[in-house]
Formats: C-alpha cells, structure tokens, sequence
C-alpha cells in the first residue's frame, strides 16, 4: 500500500513550478492516441509518504475543507494500515501521526 499524490494539467509549467517549490516529485506526460486529442496531460507524482506530507503542508493554507478532509482521511486510512502491518513500515517518515479533522491549524500544530 503506498499514499501518492498526483496532479495533472495541460501543460507543464505550473507543474515544474511546483515541483522546484516543494522539491519532490516527478512529471511525466500522458499521450492518449483517442478520438479525443485532449485527453493528453502532464502529472506530477509523488510516491512517498514524507513527501505527500510535506507537498500538502506547504499547500495546506490554500486548500479548501473538502480537499483538507480527503487529505487528511487518506493519510489516517494508510497510518492505519501501516500500524496495524509493522513488518511493512521501511522508515521512520513511514509512521507519522496525522489529525482527524481538517483543521486549519494542522501545519502548524
């Protein structure tokens, strides 16, 4: 089981911006040879828990509360999960204690 953040856009400049921002993360572009050509797209992927929170944290004051609570409802399913499978947990940035709620206080806490 892994947390992964993604984002996609059409072109990759805000992407690059945000990945130099954060310092985390890989672009790669999506090509689908469809009837319908906008269906190509640039994704930002991060693969490590660490790194989805620190991407979040730094993006946490301009989130909304839905994207706070999903945030914050997946990183509690994985820690979850990852407590209940220890043999599985590689590094301590594997095991960090997220809140319950999206609160807008929660980088700083």
């Amino acid at each position: 089981r892994q947390l992964v953040l993604q984002v996609g856009q059409k072109t990759p400049l805000s992407l690059v911006r945000f990945q130099e921002a954060i310092n985390a993360g890989s672009i790669t572009f999506t090509n689908h040879n469809g009837p319908n050509k906008n269906q190509s797209f640039y994704n930002l992927h991060i693969h490590t828990y660490a790194g989805v929170v620190v991407a979040l944290t730094k993006l946490w004051p301009w989130l909304g509360l839905k994207k706070r609570q999903q945030f914050l409802d997946c990183t509690n399913e994985f820690v979850d999960w990852r407590t209940k499978n220890p043999s599985r947990i590689s590094t301590l940035n594997d095991f960090i204690v997220i809140p319950t709620t999206a609160s807008a206080d929660w980088p700083n806490i």
